[in-house]
C-alpha cells in the first residue's frame, strides 16, 4: 500500500476527485495503479514551455504505438498538448 508522504514544495501534482494520484518526486500512487482490471489510463509527459507541439505529439504517439504492441484493441480517447 501507500504510506502518506509530504509533497515537496514546487513539486508538480496530479489529482483526481479523491486526492493526489501522482507527483514528479514520488511518482504514481498505489490507489490508481494500472492492474488487470484497469479500463482507462492517462499518460502524460513534462516538457519545457517553449517546446514545439509537434515533437511532443510524436512522443505521445510513440508511447501509443508501443502500448498497442501489447493490446491491439487500445484506442486514444483524447490527445492534446497544453499547460
Amino acid at each position: 500500500g501507500d504510506s502518506p508522504r509530504i509533497v515537496a514544495e514546487g513539486d508538480i501534482v496530479t489529482r483526481d476527485g479523491e486526492g493526489i494520484i501522482s507527483t514528479i518526486v514520488h511518482g504514481p500512487d498505489h490507489r490508481t495503479r494500472v492492474t488487470d482490471g484497469t479500463g482507462a489510463v492517462l499518460y502524460y509527459v513534462y516538457v519545457p514551455f517553449e517546446s514545439p507541439d509537434e515533437p511532443v505529439l510524436e512522443h505521445l504517439n510513440d508511447i501509443y504505438r508501443y502500448l498497442r504492441l501489447n493490446d491491439g484493441d487500445l484506442s486514444i480517447e483524447r490527445l492534446e498538448v497544453g499547460a
